[in-house]
């Protein structure tokens, strides 16, 4: 026997299909480049019939490519592929003349798209999983990266998989990244609307302790991002529950819920007046002994960071590079908040150096990972990675922060842009939204 391996022009959904002229009985064999579809599926196979014959496999992989195995006496006359994928088209763009940027934009959003299909997934070959904090960020690219038709697949997250067992997802999903960001890019109250109560639910499931703070909840599971150092994880849980809280006061306001507020207010301000009380120190924001960049950039964009402690978190945010991918997004966040848009631009090539530097067209699972030092391709322990992962946001941070176009008012009747152009002299973007294209 002997393969036959193909290139694709990017890493795409697809099926494979072959033309041959055989005898009968042959078994040819279909994988993708990704070794990691295995984990996912069993290699597909065809069985031949006598003569001049075609096949497609009826199942859809992703990879860079694909490789045919062809026993002996198999004559190939032709391979093609069919690309499917979710229905919509690549409507945003950024571009500036600093092409690393410009790279790094594309790469992530190829990885959201082949990371969107029935649903939002995790990464298309290993699990195909609908993780909440995932799909929270792979719903906010795809306001920049998207038409408006990937919205569909952002109502469907809201209204069909409201709970999981991890609450650091929980409440990034419930609150100003995941509800109320739906609701400003859409304008779709009646969804908004639908998940109120639900929302409400769970979020009153944390009573409040005696230092004025929520009472921490474990859940199934209390993970908050991958990564290295310690993640300081009741910093972090308090700081998001306040932005989630804010959230439901505003989403209390559109809905008719008024009613609600005086007792979300109350919860509002015994956090305001208490997080510091618990958890500034002269250096950070910390529980215990250790300083987490993860706990001090969401401090920051949760609000309850003030200015007054901008220089001492940005310093934090400069000398500590122990997040994933998945907090990655609010670091950079903070920090173009704190207007420290140099620092965010050098940070995200800092980290992202490697993944732009490769020739693969997507962004991979584990950030501080070098292609060439850690082979993704390894199953051991844990480099048992994926080539194309969902929690990769910088063309999120590129549109809205660096070109700084975001909603003003719900479905875009009101907008800004507040580019933060940093070391760059040229920025160019499109933003596809619901009243037309910005451009």
């Amino acid at each position: 026997e002997w393969r036959l391996v193909c290139k694709l022009p990017y890493n795409a959904q697809f099926q494979l299909w072959i033309e041959i002229d055989a005898p009968a009985g042959k078994t040819i064999l279909f994988d993708s480049t990704n070794p990691l579809v295995a984990a996912n599926q069993d290699t597909q196979q065809y069985t031949t019939k006598p003569g001049l014959q075609s096949y497609e496999t009826p199942k859809w992989i992703s990879g860079e490519g694909a490789i045919y195995t062809i026993p002996a006496g198999v004559t190939v006359r032709a391979v093609e592929y069919r690309e499917t994928g979710y229905d919509t088209s690549f409507a945003g763009s950024f571009g500036c003349n600093d092409n690393d940027f410009n790279i790094l934009w594309q790469k992530a959003t190829r990885t959201a798209y082949l990371c969107m299909r029935d649903h939002y997934m995790d990464c298309p070959d290993r699990e195909r999983a609908e993780w909440l904090g995932d799909a929270v960020l792979e719903m906010e690219e795809g306001f920049y990266a998207f038409d408006t038709l990937a919205n569909t697949m952002a109502r469907n997250l809201l209204l069909s998989k409201q709970i999981n067992d991890l609450p650091g997802q929980n409440l990034i999903a419930h609150g100003e990244f995941g509800e109320w960001n739906y609701y400003m890019y859409t304008g779709d109250l009646a969804t908004i609307s639908a998940i109120y109560s639900s929302t409400n639910e769970y979020l009153n499931r944390y009573k409040m302790g005696s230092d004025g703070l929520p009472i921490h909840r474990t859940e199934g599971w209390d993970w908050y991002d991958w990564g290295v150092g310690t993640t300081d994880k009741d910093v972090i849980q308090v700081a998001e529950y306040f932005s989630a809280i804010n959230a439901l006061k505003k989403m209390a306001k559109v809905t008719g819920h008024e009613a609600d507020i005086p007792s979300i207010d109350e919860k509002i301000n015994s956090i305001k007046a208490n997080f510091d009380k618990s958890f500034w120190k002269e250096d950070g924001y910390r529980s215990g002994e250790e300083l987490d960049e993860r706990a001090n950039a969401m401090a920051v964009v949760s609000g309850l960071a003030d200015s007054s402690k901008w220089n001492i978190i940005g310093k934090i945010l400069e000398t500590h590079n122990n997040c994933g991918p998945y907090f990655e997004r609010w670091v950079l966040e903070a920090l173009c908040k704190m207007k420290k848009p140099d620092q965010a631009l050098l940070r995200m090539y800092s980290r992202y150096k490697y993944q732009i530097q490769s020739g693969i067209s997507t962004l991979w699972e584990y950030i501080e990972r070098s292609f060439e030092n850690s082979p993704p391709w390894s199953t051991d322990t844990d480099e048992y990675l994926s080539l194309n992962h969902a929690w990769n946001t910088p063309n999120l941070i590129l549109s809205k922060f660096i070109a700084g176009v975001a909603p003003e008012s719900p479905g875009w009747r009101s907008y800004h842009v507040f580019p933060q152009e940093a070391f760059l002299s040229s920025i160019k973007a499109k933003v596809p939204t619901v009243k037309g294209m910005i451009q």
